[in-house]
């Protein structure tokens, strides 16, 4: 199958105690539900670990844990709004109860935060309760049941990896709880998360018979990475520089980079050899919560139709910030030093120009004003000048025409071609949609910006097929989120390199992205590039101090807009420097959703726990992060 089949199987019975009773003939199950000799089959084991998986979606299905939209392993709110990728976009009303996170003011009984806390301990709750069902699995293979609990261990490492970046050290429980056992914060997850992830590598098969499965290579390319979260540069590099040799996907590819950046985020080329592990989405399986639910606010504002895709909502709109950084150097190198965001610099932009004119030119003329106009949905056409004085129409051009006053214009500024993957401007190709028109996709420019997310959206050729269109929007997509991908692979081994010395070989995995990227421009009706394209390799590293700028900023370029760069700037220790200068930018241009905001060393680093959880375990049990 091409992916691991998705629906969520209730697990409200699951773990029946044995009672001090002896009297077996008053225990009777209740009626439609499932215990333990049900679940111990292989195929109720099957359908515990697959409801474990189905977590990564971000949703339930349970009524103690709502619906949100930012529940999901993408943690696209978390990892790239708060790590200045993107703003909430959209106006200062939609879904205010998040306005106060990426301000860095989170409450603790900010609704969102618990969510995301709930999903993440529901996703460890699932495995936990597969890996007690093995446990009375007598009639199972020892060697399915080996494989299924390396499954289960390989999703609670990942929950608890996730529960560890966005709430620091929180409650660890496994298979063999027991309620009556107080348990509190735990002084460090890694350990945990390491050993479940070894044990995932070293009983998960190569390759399973669906292509949504954790493998033993997923397993040590994640255990890579919480390596390299915790600075064990050297045992990271080990481990990394084996998954680039040797690892293949779980259908069996090795590992590459997809030819063409574009196809790393179509629905129709899921599952390919840049995949490592991926939260698996489908449409049409009569279930929405399917169809990569989390995503469904993150598309240019308006009615959906053959002219935009969506139909809602402008929330996740890419920062200034992040599209400056795209810009290039006369060599086609990034501006490494910051000066992306200076004025020489910065990209052209439409903030406050209206759509339909990619051009206005207002000169008298004798007694009358004329304005000229060009259509960029129809470039061919005669430019056209009226009177406003009297309405009268002309084709014919003005006599001065150095005297014409551009509104704007499209910019010609050297960039990275990823900057038109990853984000949607005005006068450039949005997939097949035709060109970005600016401010019509845009519902609040003055707070959200000028800019529309791109990465996750269908194409116009896949409707009914990249999409599902059954419920009160059509963004509910068939496009995997990929957790880990070999770009990130190649990017932590290059990390890893720069801390260990190997200057050369950083610059050998860097430059085998930037490879990628500049073979993948995008191109325009004619099939030219649609924007100025320079973009080349480093070669080699003057220092180790250039090789870590190039690395973490190609994460920046690379990654943008899929839930990293957060948590990078925390582990690099330098969020609040770099957050707050991205605070400052945007606030200086929006009549922003950061005013008066700032990011707080020590305390800002992590979400706070709910307050909701603190109550109901006291707080001499669960403790407070710094700050709040």
């Amino acid at each position: 199958m091409k992916k691991i089949k998705l629906f969520t199987l209730s697990l409200l019975v699951i773990l029946i105690s044995v009672t001090a009773c002896k009297d077996e003939f008053l225990d009777v199950s209740p009626q439609g539900s499932l215990g333990t000799t049900e679940l111990s089959t292989l195929a109720g084991l099957e359908g515990s670990l697959i409801s474990a998986y189905s977590i990564l979606l971000g949703r339930a299905g349970v009524a103690n844990i709502p619906n949100s939209f930012y529940a999901d392993a993408s943690n696209w709110f978390w990892g790239s709004v708060l790590g200045g990728d993107a703003n909430k976009g959209t106006n200062a009303g939609d879904q205010s109860q998040v306005n106060e996170i990426q301000a860095y003011s989170a409450q603790t009984n900010n609704s969102s935060i618990l969510q995301k806390y709930a999903i993440c301990y529901e996703g460890v709750a699932r495995c936990n309760a597969t890996l007690r069902l093995i446990q009375t699995a007598d009639l199972v293979s020892d060697e399915d049941k080996t494989r299924i609990a390396a499954e289960a261990r390989f999703l609670r490492a990942h929950y608890y990896f996730d529960l560890k970046r966005n709430f620091n050290n929180t409650p660890y429980v496994d298979e063999n709880w027991d309620e009556v056992t107080e348990v509190g914060n735990r002084d460090d997850l890694y350990a945990f998360i390491e050993a479940d992830l070894m044990f995932a590598k070293d009983n998960l098969p190569a390759t399973q018979s669906d292509a949504g499965r954790a493998n033993s290579w997923a397993a040590a390319a994640y255990l890579g990475k919480v390596y390299l979260f915790q600075g064990k540069y050297g045992d990271a590099q080990t481990i990394l520089t084996d998954v680039i040799e040797n690892g293949v996907t779980t259908n069996g590819q090795p590992y590459d980079l997809v030819p063409n950046y574009a196809n790393v985020f179509r629905s129709t080329n899921d599952n390919n050899e840049e995949s490592v592990f991926a939260a698996q989405a489908a449409a049409g399986t009569g279930d929405i919560n399917n169809a990569n639910p989390s995503m469904v606010l993150n598309f240019p504002h308006g009615t959906s139709g053959p002219e935009r895709p969506g139909g809602c909502c402008g929330f996740f709109q890419p920062s200034f910030d992040l599209a400056n950084s795209f810009r290039t150097d006369g060599n086609g190198l990034p501006l490494l030093d910051g000066s992306y965001n200076d004025t020489s610099n910065k990209l052209t932009d439409d903030l406050g120009v209206e759509s339909g004119t990619e051009w206005a030119v207002d000169q008298e003329y004798g007694m009358n004003t004329f304005v000229f106009t060009f259509d960029p949905a129809e470039p061919n056409k005669e430019l056209v000048y009226k009177s406003l004085s009297d309405g009268n129409m002309g084709n014919d051009p003005l006599s001065s025409p150095a005297a014409w006053e551009f509104v704007w214009e499209e910019g010609n500024e050297s960039v990275d071609p990823r900057l038109d993957h990853s984000i949607g401007r005005r006068g450039i190709p949005y997939l097949d949609w035709g060109r970005h028109p600016g401010k019509d996709w845009i519902r609040d420019q003055p707070y959200g910006g000028v800019y529309s997310p791109k990465k996750f959206i269908y194409y116009a050729g896949g409707i009914g097929t990249e999409n599902d269109g059954s419920s009160w929007t059509p963004g509910y997509t068939a496009l995997n989120y990929n957790i880990i991908r070999f770009a990130d692979v190649l990017l932590m081994a290059a990390e890893a390199e720069v801390e260990v010395g190997t200057l050369d070989q950083a610059a050998e995995y860097v430059d085998r992205v930037r490879a990628r990227a500049a073979a993948s421009p995008v191109l325009d009706s004619n099939g030219d590039p649609a924007g100025n394209y320079v973009i080349n390799s480093y070669g080699t590293f003057a220092s180790q101090d250039q090789a870590r700028q190039a690395v973490r900023f190609e994460r920046k370029l690379e990654l943008s807009g899929e839930g990293h760069r957060k948590y990078d700037l925390v582990r690099w220790g330098v969020a609040a420097d770099v957050l707050n200068d991205y605070l400052a930018h945007e606030n200086a241009i929006l009549v922003s959703p950061f005013q008066g905001a700032s990011f707080s060393a020590n305390q800002d680093e992590f979400l706070p726990i709910p307050q909701d959880e603190i109550d109901l375990l006291g707080a001499d049990v669960l403790i407070q992060n710094p700050g709040y």
